[in-house]
């Protein structure tokens, strides 16, 4: 505040109340100066307030409207972000066709309702792993960005067969098993064939064989980083001891497995992940993995989330340190989602 530096708070809430005086501009002044009171728990104390300083508050608009106060809500000058803003026309259109395509892959074709009395339109969740209001915008903004990586062309014009074919199969790769299986029943059943053919042929089924298939492509460790990291979601169990075991027999790669339950602290996460980067794989393998699990993956998103970034600044830090390593470091979050 008196350094004149904007701030970002991000899933802070417990400290907003804190600032109630300095968001409602409730100032007190002394030789030009502005000062504010803070509550720190029990204690208050003055802060001088630059003329510079901008507080912002980002939150996800369900947290706002369920965990939010009232007064706190209107303290805040508010704006509403979403992906579906920065996309051009073109792209809009294409995400609106994405979108008529994942209902249609959910819902039961009309002749077929009376014949199966017993089945109902499964809910777009239910078909895509993840999906939420946003996944349509962020598939088809990802798409035309690898399509056009050096910006869009001066006449703004993309090419949306293309696109729409390529988020297509992006979305295809997020559904289910069970969805792709009864895809014949939808109002897609006309491209059923082509749908389960294109599913099956770049999804994997078990976790062996998508460890296999990253660590056969040499291509996985030329990003910046220098390591492969990526997200795989299951209905599994945990996997226990002798199931890594097996894994690393089968691989013939240096495998660790840790829960991120197991932490109390960040600083504990943090030492495991730095120990896992320091050791030498075993003798005739270049390549480790670790292996991050967590379950009930859809109420531990902050969690996930915060894992994730704290793991992508210690291999920053490593790769910074080690950049003539030629060892291939693979990191796969193995989040447990629950069976509706």
């Amino acid at each position: 505040m008196e350094s004149g530096n904007s701030v970002i708070l991000l899933d802070l809430e417990n400290l907003y109340e804190s600032l109630y005086d300095a968001l409602n501009q409730y100032y007190t002044f002394l030789n030009d100066q502005r000062y504010v009171d803070l509550g720190l728990g029990t204690q208050r104390m003055k802060c001088r307030i630059h003329n510079n300083f901008k507080l912002i508050v980002v939150a996800d608009s369900d947290t706002v409207t369920k965990r939010f106060p009232i007064p706190l809500i209107n303290r805040l000058e508010k704006h509403f972000i979403s992906i579906s803003t920065v996309l051009t026309q073109e792209g809009i259109q294409v995400s609106h066709k994405l979108a008529k395509w994942a209902l249609d892959f959910s819902s039961l074709c009309k002749d077929r309702l009376a014949v199966f009395q017993k089945m109902k339109n499964y809910t777009l969740e239910e078909c895509f792993t993840g999906f939420n209001d946003e996944t349509v915008s962020f598939i088809v903004f990802d798409v035309i960005n690898y399509m056009y990586p050096k910006g869009i062309p001066t006449d703004g014009e993309i090419d949306t067969i293309e696109a729409l074919r390529r988020s297509k199969k992006l979305l295809l790769k997020m559904a289910t098993i069970e969805a792709v299986l009864r895809v014949k029943e939808s109002r897609l059943h006309t491209e059923a064939k082509s749908i389960t053919s294109e599913y099956f042929k770049f999804n994997l089924c078990t976790l062996q064989d998508y460890l296999k298939h990253i660590f056969g492509d040499t291509s996985l460790c030329t990003n910046e980083l220098g390591v492969h990291l990526t997200l795989a979601t299951t209905h599994s169990k945990f996997l226990s001891e002798k199931e890594v075991e097996k894994l690393i027999l089968s691989t013939g790669v240096n495998i660790r497995c840790i829960s991120l339950h197991q932490f109390q602290t960040e600083y504990q996460y943090t030492r495991e992940i730095q120990m896992f980067l320091t050791e030498e794989p075993e003798i005739g393998s270049n390549k480790k993995t670790l292996l991050v699990q967590c379950e009930r993956g859809v109420d531990n998103t902050k969690l996930i989330a915060c894992a994730r970034h704290k793991m992508v600044d210690e291999l920053k830090d490593w790769r910074e340190e080690n950049k003539k390593s030629k060892f291939g470091v693979f990191v796969v979050f193995l989040i447990l989602l629950n069976r509706q």
